[in-house]
């Protein structure tokens, strides 16, 4: 709500209307005050000084559930290509290989590797309209990519750059994720896994933490 009025335009992927779970994200951000959201399809494309920001079908951490409102970003700028997949998951190659004849090769992937999620109720519970049994609601978990999805994704798009983000490693965050990662966290053991395959391939490859500046 600070940022209210330093933020010329939100762009947010448009939500499942027939699903309860997943509520409009327009509407809600219209409600604290943001005036300009404005909504994106899958493969809607914004043209900005320099470049454009396409809207990409996301798959990864929605357990399962049949949720719209979640995208990835590929940012055109300058002649460098960006792409932002915060928690996708790369079970279906296919989609990244169909999306990478779409928007092209990417000079630096960013990716989210929670792989070992919170179980559906988590998030999705209280929008659920009768709870769901415990083998059910362990069966379909908030993950992301392992080491092996993510390398799928890296090499369909033909990254040269790849960072590992979104991960909750920040301690203030362990108040709101209810993480607290160790060395033989899975999550840790899989982004070890995929940034040692990166550099073996040549890339240049680090997982990231706090803030970082980066000089494209």
């Amino acid at each position: 709500m600070q940022l209210r009025n330093r933020v010329g335009a939100i762009l947010v992927p448009r939500n499942n209307a027939n699903n309860l779970a997943d509520p409009s994200m327009r509407l809600a951000l219209r409600a604290i005050g943001h005036a300009n959201v404005q909504v994106m399809d899958p493969l809607d494309r914004i043209d900005i000084p320099g470049g454009s920001i396409t809207s990409l079908p996301f798959y990864g951490e929605h357990a399962d559930l049949s949720i719209a409102s979640k995208h990835g970003l590929s940012v055109k700028l300058q002649g460098r290509h960006l792409l932002f997949l915060a928690d996708s998951d790369g079970k279906d190659r296919m989609l990244y290989r169909h999306l990478s004849r779409q928007i092209g090769a990417v000079d630096d992937l960013f990716i989210g590797m929670e792989c070992d999620g919170a179980p559906l109720s988590w998030l999705y519970g209280p929008y659920l309209s009768s709870p769901v049994s415990r083998k059910d609601d362990e069966s379909r978990r908030l993950s992301g990519s392992d080491s092996e999805h993510a390398w799928m994704i890296a090499e369909e798009f033909g990254c040269r750059h790849v960072y590992v983000y979104a991960m909750a490693q920040e301690p203030w965050l362990r108040f709101v994720a209810g993480l607290k990662y160790t060395p033989e966290s899975k999550q840790i053991v899989e982004s070890d896994k995929f940034i040692a395959r990166c550099r073996e391939a040549g890339l240049h490859a680090e997982r990231l933490c706090g803030s970082r500046t980066m000089l494209l």
